[in-house]
């Protein structure tokens, strides 16, 4: 069974049982579940932990932009928990590729703190930021990147923001996941990097992750559903080593970037500003 990277498309199909709880709820016309896993099976491949997916539509309207901003501030605020102190914020992703950038675009709007004196802080946490970019680039795996700094630093805290992969197209753009089990980069698209957790860090590790692409052999999947031909054989459609992204992901990738880093700096720093 191959891992997704939302927990929600893993359980979705699933009734609670001893393994997970599903809690769904309606925030401002946002749909919002709560998942738990508990302990992993032959169906759930997703490491246990909390999982809040948070599903919108379209991110064109500022009210739409702020109110999926509450959510994202309102879902962190309780999983920092006592770790907010000094916190390490790691876009992931490649900067040049656009479906892969969110990561370090969101980075890069996140106040740094981290050099101010505790006075200029005035009560705000210590907050640094690093955009290491991908292993292709750099040649050493993101995680031993990340955990170096850390033991370095004496980090509290990495909150990792990525770029997903989704198995339905109507979540492309439309779905936020928010974890405390931390993130492994490139899962969805068949990739093995070593993950970003408490395990492999030594501290605490929250994951912020949106659906940006799809995999050709999901949609090619979805479609053949959608037309009623799903008993139709296609052989070697895990061999379509290939994702997609829609065409206006430029833009799009602004509105997601803008509002992940309003929810992570407002549920950082109590005196910031909404969108």
């Amino acid at each position: 069974m191959t891992r997704l990277d939302i927990a929600y498309e893993e359980v979705e199909d699933l009734l609670e049982n001893e393994d997970l709880s599903h809690q769904m709820k309606q925030y401002r016309g946002l749909q919002i579940h709560q998942i738990d896993i508990f302990r992993t099976n032959d169906l759930i491949q997703n490491d246990p932990g909390r999982y809040v997916t948070i599903e919108f539509s379209s991110l064109d309207d500022h009210d739409v932009r702020n109110d999926v901003s509450d959510v994202v501030c309102d879902v962190l605020k309780p999983m920092l928990g006592q770790y907010g102190n000094k916190v390490l914020v790691v876009g992931l992703g490649n900067q040049n590729v656009t479906a892969d950038s969110l990561g370090p675009d969101t980075a890069s709007k996140v106040l740094v703190s981290a050099h101010l004196s505790e006075e200029i802080r005035a009560g705000n946490p210590q907050i640094a930021v690093i955009a290491p970019g991908v292993m292709g680039q750099t040649g050493i795996e993101t995680a031993k990147i990340v955990r170096s700094i850390c033991q370095s630093e004496d980090f509290e805290l990495v909150i990792a923001i990525d770029a997903l992969a989704t198995k339905s197209l109507s979540r492309i753009n439309h779905m936020i996941q928010i974890s405390d089990t931390g993130i492994h980069p490139g899962s969805g698209v068949k990739n093995k990097r070593m993950g970003l957790n408490e395990k492999t860090l030594g501290v605490k590790v929250i994951s912020i992750g949106v659906a940006t692409v799809m995999s050709v052999e999901h949609l090619i999947q979805e479609k053949l559903h959608e037309m009623g031909c799903e008993d139709r054989k296609c052989n070697h459609l895990e061999d379509l080593d290939m994702v997609v992204t829609p065409k206006e992901m430029d833009e799009v990738k602004l509105h997601l970037s803008e509002v992940l880093a309003s929810g992570i700096n407002r549920a950082l720093n109590h005196n910031f500003n909404q969108l």
